[in-house]
């Protein structure tokens, strides 16, 4: 009856250990992955009188993951994409699950390209403006003209 015991014990330990690392290292993977995105969420960029929350996109991965998988943008928020230097940036839909207006401003903060309401179906299709650009921002489909954001808007994105 002991060794059945031990036995049983020994089992739940091994079961309770191997939990404890899964939960470990989930935590810590997903961890730096919200964080990547979620630390930048009270950063605002404004135009005219408005200003939105934005997700800040400034590293290489999560520039390449930008708003990929995510199943919406809310209302009045925005993906920020910031660049080393000015540049021809092109975009994409891939893992994209909703349409979106694709903003580009160049180094001095003014619209210089804009491509609405780009659906997740474009893929593999880039979107490439005919200016550099320092910055993209990305928002919901029809968010640039319900805003009368045109080429030559000045945003604020410090």
């Amino acid at each position: 009856m002991k060794q059945k015991k031990k036995t049983i014990y020994s089992i739940i330990l091994i079961i309770l250990v191997t939990l404890g690392i899964l939960y470990i290292y989930n935590r810590e993977s997903s961890h730096s992955i919200f964080s990547e995105y979620m630390r930048y969420e009270k950063e605002t960029i404004s135009f005219y009188n408005m200003e939105i929350p934005v997700y800040i996109a400034d590293t290489p991965r999560v520039r390449t993951r930008g708003l990929s998988n995510k199943t919406y943008l809310k209302e009045n928020k925005g993906m920020l994409f910031v660049f080393e230097k000015p540049d021809i940036y092109s975009f994409w839909m891939k893992d994209m699950n909703f349409p979106i207006d694709i903003i580009w401003i160049d180094a001095d903060e003014k619209v210089v390209f804009i491509k609405e309401n780009v659906g997740p179906e474009t893929y593999p299709e880039l979107f490439t403006p005919n200016q550099p650009a320092l910055y993209v921002l990305e928002v919901n489909a029809g968010f640039a003209r319900q805003n009368g954001i045109v080429v030559g808007s000045e945003i604020d994105v410090d």
